[in-house]
């Protein structure tokens, strides 16, 4: 290996580590806003995170699908479903993990108000997400996401 390549290649890892340290950052940012007891009291907190962020951003998408959660646990599945809809319009443009964010936060939505199996795909097609991508860590964090 030239001594070009494995600049490039030390590069390349060390970008992709970074990038999925500051994943597992954001991600501890958003479990540490959550009071499940509270979900209205969540809810807020999470609208504040949502305006640090740009509009359509990766962080504020992943930030309103915890706010569809708190909707769901207030049981307003139409208010939820509403925000979950709007997120789905640039899903395909959002990293994995957002994607899958989105996949279960949709799956406990419907499981919430009563559709549990409408939930299971959606649940399914999150671990298959992420096992394509070589996921593991996110997917063990994102199955405990789904109990």
């Amino acid at each position: 290996m030239t001594p070009l390549r494995a600049l490039i290649v030390l590069l390349s890892f060390l970008m992709t580590t970074s990038a999925a340290a500051q994943v597992e950052s954001f991600a501890a940012t958003l479990d540490a806003l959550w009071d499940f007891d509270k979900p209205a009291v969540s809810e807020e907190c999470f609208r504040t995170e949502v305006k640090k962020w740009p509009t359509g951003s990766a962080e504020a998408q992943e930030a309103r699908t915890q706010i569809a959660r708190t909707l769901a646990l207030q049981r307003k599945f139409a208010d939820a479903h509403a925000l979950l809809d709007d997120i789905e319009r640039t899903l395909a443009l959002l990293p994995v993990h957002v994607r899958v964010r989105y996949l279960l936060k949709r799956g406990r939505t419907l499981n919430s108000s009563g559709s549990p199996q409408r939930a299971v795909p959606l649940r399914v097609l999150a671990g298959d997400l992420l096992r394509k991508v070589g996921r593991p860590a996110l997917q063990q964090r994102r199955r405990l996401d789904c109990l």
